[in-house]
């Protein structure tokens, strides 16, 4: 293993570009500005719940040192913050995948 991919590690980043991706595919901030029937709620909760099962599952297969993980936070967030989400809703489920990177679930 190479000690610079610990650190500089190409698939990390697709992994947080990926599930940036699949959170904005599913949920557009169109959608999420308008959570009111339960159908729409119930899409939301769902795809987030998977979005912090994958981000576990990642944790396990992988060994996470606290810079990758805060890099798979930034460019996740960043990718949201692109898209155009509300800062609090983007500050919550950044903080949800590194909970969930920190082998917590």
């Amino acid at each position: 293993m190479n000690f610079f991919s610990l650190f500089f590690g190409r698939k990390h980043d697709d992994f947080a570009s990926n599930l940036a991706t699949e959170f904005i595919n599913s949920c557009p901030p169109a959608f999420v500005y308008n959570l009111n029937n339960r159908k729409a709620s119930n899409k939301f909760n769902k795809t987030v719940s998977k979005l912090y099962t994958q981000a576990h599952a990642y944790y396990v297969q992988n060994k996470l040192n606290l810079y990758t993980k805060a890099r798979i936070g930034n460019i996740f967030m960043w990718s949201l913050k692109e898209a155009g989400y509300d800062e609090g809703l983007i500050e919550e489920l950044t903080n949800g995948i590194l909970h969930a990177l920190g082998g917590k679930k």
